[in-house]
């Protein structure tokens, strides 16, 4: 059992990023079911669960970015980039990513502006991980009258997402609380993932996606 929990600093830069992360099988079962163009790109990229999916499905031209640098990220991600505001890094998409397939799992709060960002650097399709809970909220009206979603694939077994601070095994926190671990734990929140088309303009179609083919 670990006794240094994450410090409050991380905590956090965690709860600040809304940086949960994506679960390896989810990551891997979108893409028995969705074709990525041949770029790809990930601009919140964490650790790198995404990249890593999009390279073992045979992908090879794959841009990671993300605004943090953490602990354990990839060397192939890029730190301390802004994907909604760096002009800079915007540039190079344009000019070197343009068509590409923007393949993440944005921070709740943002969502909508990063799949707008996305679209207005050039991606052709988006498949993007989030709380089901996204297509609800009469704040989002607009946005989905506007962008509609091609399809969604339900997450039909639960995708449990935690925290980057959240340690692996049971640990003692600062008070002397026991702290437990992302084993045996679950959550009860609906994810899915929301796949965007370029110029779709028809209905949305509903699937399902379990762990097992």
């Amino acid at each position: 059992m670990n006794d240094m929990p994450p410090s409050k600093e991380f905590t956090e830069q965690c709860k600040k990023a809304e940086f949960f992360e994506t679960p390896t099988w989810v990551a891997d079962r979108i893409l028995d079911v969705e074709v990525m163009t041949s770029k790809v790109i990930d601009p919140c990229a964490g650790r790198g669960i995404l990249g890593g999916a999009a390279h073992r499905a045979g992908y090879n031209q794959i841009l990671e970015a993300d605004l943090n640098k953490w602990p354990g990220q990839n060397h192939t991600i890029r730190p301390n980039i802004n994907w909604l505001k760096n002009e800079g890094f915007a540039e190079e998409v344009r000019a070197k990513w343009s068509d590409a397939t923007v393949f993440m799992n944005p921070p709740f709060s943002l969502t909508c502006d990063f799949i707008d960002r996305s679209f207005e650097l050039g991606a052709r399709k988006i498949i993007m991980f989030q709380r089901l809970s996204f297509l609800e909220s009469t704040t989002r009206r607009e946005f989905f009258q506007r962008r509609p979603p091609a399809r969604i694939w339900l997450c039909g077994d639960r995708a449990t997402c935690f925290r980057g601070d959240m340690p692996e095994e049971d640990m003692w926190d600062e008070e002397g609380n026991l702290v437990k671990g992302k084993k045996g734990r679950s959550s009860p929140t609906a994810h899915a993932w929301f796949v965007w088309e370029r110029d779709h303009r028809g209905t949305m179609s509903f699937h399902h996606l379990y762990k097992e083919k």
